[in-house]
């Protein structure tokens, strides 16, 4: 019988891959502060629900206990049942014998009543009358009376063996109980672990199901602080820009910061082709004047050393014309519908994930090295995926 279903094992590993490889849809856009509220809301959430699940794990490994108990004790009453059923085979072919034995025992007891009475009552008057002298009718009257006594001793002797066979029967009958009750014993055990595990299964994918949400509600609620804080960003650059008529000379921090990394998505993570352009910030990577007189446009060409030095040469001209598309070679270029910001139009979430990924957490996407790293990370990744290195990006070569 089948007493074990799959494990949740694989349930468990699906659940994994669904919480990091999940990516949810862009919140909408509020306050930084809020964001950030509800960010904090969303983490406590999703933490509840990996504690949560975490529980029912735990709940699943004492259910595995429980069964290792079980298991042995079935493996006990199904020993005790095969030895029980042998000895009861065995009792069977003897009560079957004894049958047998016992209507020859009736036939023989019936028969041996009935000759003894005919020679108690006939053959003893005309034993004793016939003899010629008294000492021999007193020698026939011992005589008869040894063989009376005779067929008084088989007819006990036959009683005796008679009584064995029936508590030979009512010790087969009392064994048949028992292997019912065992196989009784047996039975309910089963359906208990089944019942054990299906319980075990169905909280263990309802508490999976809510911890997935809820870190998808969370990445979200990220995402959205991720905008937040590139919007307050453009702002305070927009402030700066209007006090300062110069861009160059403008500073300004990092506009997102990274967080936590996870593998990077299966899906694609890239902005749109449409980007709206900002100063370029102040970064750790300085920005080259533009280059003239190459296959890009002067703003774009500038770029093709540090290109050159994270793609394979045979994609650094790919890799140029997909900056062209995205950002126009403004390290500065910035989307503020989706937050995509950098060379290769990164999205906050993305950035946040992939970045960690290829070495550069805590680099802020306007970082000209950092993106064009990433970029050439994140391009290798899908390649070595068997799919196109530029599938993350609308702007393809």
């Amino acid at each position: 019988m089948r007493l074990f279903r799959a494990l949740s094992a694989a349930l468990i590993l699906c659940l994994s891959v669904g919480l990091v490889w999940s990516g949810p849809s862009p919140a909408r856009a509020v306050d930084l502060a809020s964001a950030e509220d509800q960010a904090d809301a969303a983490r406590r959430r999703a933490d509840q629900a990996k504690s949560l699940l975490s529980d029912a794990i735990s709940r699943r490994a004492g259910i595995e206990d429980e069964l290792a108990l079980s298991l042995t004790r079935l493996a006990e009453l199904n020993a005790e049942l095969t030895r029980v059923s042998v000895h009861l085979d065995e009792l069977r072919l003897a009560v079957e014998q004894a049958d047998a034995e016992m209507e020859a025992i009736d036939h023989n007891l019936n028969l041996q009543a009935v000759d003894a009475y005919v020679r108690a009552v006939a053959s003893s008057a005309a034993t004793v009358v016939g003899a010629e002298t008294a000492e021999s009718a007193l020698v026939a009257a011992v005589s008869l009376e040894s063989v009376i006594e005779s067929d008084h001793a088989d007819m006990a002797a036959l009683t005796v063996k008679r009584r064995d066979l029936e508590e030979l029967r009512a010790r087969y009958q009392q064994e048949q109980a028992e292997v019912a009750e065992i196989q009784r014993q047996v039975d309910e055990e089963t359906a208990h672990l089944e019942a054990l595990l299906a319980e075990a299964d169905a909280e263990l994918a309802r508490r999976a199901a809510e911890a997935r949400q809820a870190d998808a509600e969370y990445r979200a609620a990220l995402d959205a602080v991720e905008l937040a804080k590139a919007r307050e960003e453009e702002k305070r650059r927009q402030a700066e820009r209007e006090e300062n008529p110069n861009p160059m000379a403008a500073g300004a921090d990092d506009p997102a910061g990274a967080s936590p990394a996870t593998p990077p998505p299966s899906s694609t993570s890239s902005s749109t082709t449409t980007t709206t352009t900002a100063p370029t910030p102040t970064t750790t990577t300085p920005v080259p004047d533009p280059v003239g007189g190459g296959t890009f446009p002067p703003a774009v060409e500038r770029w093709r050393s540090l290109v050159a030095s994270y793609f394979p040469a045979e994609r650094v001209d790919a890799a140029l014309a997909v900056i062209r598309c995205e950002s126009g070679g403004d390290p500065g270029a910035y989307n503020p519908y989706s937050g995509a910001s950098g060379l290769f139009q990164f999205l906050p979430s993305t950035w946040a994930t992939v970045s960690q990924s290829a070495g550069f957490g805590g680099a802020s996407p306007f970082d000209a090295e950092a993106n064009i790293g990433t970029a050439a990370w994140l391009s290798g990744y899908y390649e070595s995926r068997g799919q196109s290195p530029w599938a993350p990006w609308t702007c393809r070569p």
